[in-house]
């Protein structure tokens, strides 16, 4: 209690943007966002946030940092030209939502963004396997769930918001074979349909080719990959993995009519690349690759291994503050 107090009247008094400003000038804050909605979901999902709440952050982004895209970033860090609080917006996977509900927030404050897409997955009506998960956990009308020796209660949205917590923690840790066999089970198991169609504007659909061709237009909105599949990199072999790089680069590059330069680790943590996948980006030919480790980036910071910031459900304003400005 007495922390959050602390970061609370942190955020509040101003003091973020002015230490920003005088000592953390040369460290660019990459923002790693995945939906925005209109309305809540059925149980709290990290991963998404409300419209309000990015109008928001972006709002205060627009006032005390210099937007960039990440393709201007990473040259900023090249030639050292980085004189004034920076920040650079992300989002992965490439929902629908970015174009509905955080799309017209870009315009509405002339903020540059970058989409990194699940190539395999864009301009149709399947979904990631957590999103699936997910959707059969809100539509079950189970009250209980046994799993690989673990036992859910999903009588409440608390219930499920833990289950699907604990159960993607476990299913990232599989090879992606076992991984989609087991989702597709749990998924009967609760009385889904594991291959349904994803309904239009479903919180969980997917761009398609017109929404990316929209925001590419607009000159606001740049392009990235984040493999085929999703699949976490560790989990597969040198040659699996290079065919995840090297062929979500060509997908994308096609989709978008221009060069796909820059690639985001799927999950991001330190456990989900080994020290060959940076390498098999970089010789891919892509200029930089981000992950979901927190920190300020530098210009000796590894383009490989450039961080980020990520923003979800949890984010209270005062911490968002913190976070963008280097201070916590």
């Amino acid at each position: 209690m007495i922390r959050n107090l602390v970061i609370k009247g942190l955020g509040f008094a101003g003091i973020p943007a002015m230490l920003h400003k005088t000592l953390k000038r040369r460290g660019i804050s990459i923002l790693a966002y995945h939906g925005v909605l209109d309305k809540p979901l059925p149980f709290d999902d990290w991963c998404f946030i409300s419209q309000e709440t990015f109008d928001e952050q972006i709002r205060y982004l627009s006032a005390h940092f210099n937007i960039v895209h990440l393709s201007e970033a990473v040259q900023m860090l090249d030639n050292g030209d980085v004189d004034k609080p920076t920040a650079v917006i992300t989002f992965d996977d490439g929902y629908q939502n970015n174009y509905d509900f955080a799309f017209p927030i870009l315009k509405k404050y002339n903020a540059p963004a970058t989409i990194y897409l699940v190539s395999d997955q864009m301009n149709g009506e399947d979904t990631l396997w957590f999103c699936r998960l997910n959707q059969a956990l809100s539509e079950t009308s189970e009250t209980a769930l046994s799993w690989n020796g673990m036992h859910f209660n999903l009588s409440s949205p608390a219930g499920k918001a833990a289950a699907s917590a604990q159960i993607q923690g476990s299913l990232k840790g599989m090879v992606n074979s076992r991984l989609n066999t087991e989702v597709k089970q749990l998924i009967s198991t609760l009385g889904g349909d594991p291959d349904k169609s994803i309904e239009n504007h479903s919180p969980y659909r997917l761009l398609s080719q017109a929404e990316i061709d929209e925001m590419r237009d607009s000159g606001l909105v740049e392009f990235g990959a984040h493999t085929c599949s999703h699949a976490i990199l560790s989990r597969l072999s040198a040659e699996e993995q290079a065919r995840e790089i090297n062929d979500s680069k060509l997908a994308i590059e096609g989709m978008v009519g221009r060069s796909c330069d820059h690639f985001a680790y799927p999950n991001g943590s330190v456990q989900d690349h080994d020290p060959i996948t940076a390498q098999l980006i970089s010789d891919a030919g892509f200029a930089s690759c981000v992950n979901m480790r927190p920190g300020a980036n530098l210009p000796d910071t590894e383009r490989m291994h450039l961080y980020r910031y990520g923003i979800g459900s949890d984010t209270t304003f005062s911490r968002f503050k913190l976070m963008v400005h280097h201070i916590r």
